[in-house]
């Protein structure tokens, strides 16, 4: 029995060893797995994080191209309104000449555009009363046709200050405002350089 023992003890070595080396192939190619997966897993992650990275380099620069817009909006706006004031300044400086020089105005609208000499001239109803007809004769005569003239309509419009001209149903609108605001689409560039150079 002693043979059989020893043939079944070298069986047993032999069997222990070649489960050693199965079990050793067994954890080199789990090793060999795990470490493919952790180099893919490596890559995958480097991969995510370029491209988070480049998505919020993206929106960064969205972010900071829209904030620049609204600043150049905001800019704009401002220059806008500056420039809106110069023309509310320049028509209350219009309202506000001394009576002589606002009259002179008025006729001087007047008779620079009538077309025919033989308009109604419309006032607002506070120039109407204080100067109306002084406003009608100095157009007149800077008209310089006797055989027409220009007459005090009876009417008012509500205006700040200036004329209207009527002829039948046709009007031309000389009110200070409406000629400020022609004004102001002539010359809005060039008040903008002065402003702001």
């Amino acid at each position: 029995m002693n043979d059989i023992d020893k043939i079944l003890e070298k069986i047993n070595e032999e069997a222990q060893m070649e489960a050693a080396k199965v079990l050793a192939k067994a954890k080199a190619d789990a090793d060999s797995i795990l470490a493919n997966y952790a180099a893919a897993a490596d890559k995958e992650k480097a991969a995510l994080l370029e491209a988070a990275e480049k998505r919020a380099a993206q929106q960064k620069a969205r972010m900071i191209s829209v904030a620049e817009l609204e600043g150049r909006k905001k800019l704009l706006s401002a220059k806008q309104d500056l420039i809106g004031q110069v023309f509310d300044m320049a028509l209350d400086s219009l309202l506000s000449l001394p009576e002589g020089e606002y009259s002179k105005l008025l006729a001087s609208l007047a008779a620079r555009y009538a077309q025919t000499g033989t308009e109604e001239v419309i006032l607002s109803a506070k120039d109407k009363n204080k100067f109306g007809t002084a406003v009608v004769a100095a157009a007149n005569q800077l008209l310089k046709t006797p055989s027409r003239k220009l007459t005090l309509s009876g009417e008012t419009r509500k205006i700040a200050g200036g004329v209207i001209l009527k002829q039948g149903d046709i009007e031309i609108n000389c009110a200070l405002e409406t000629q400020v605001r022609m004004m102001r689409e002539e010359l809005a560039l060039d008040i903008a350089q002065v402003l702001f150079s």
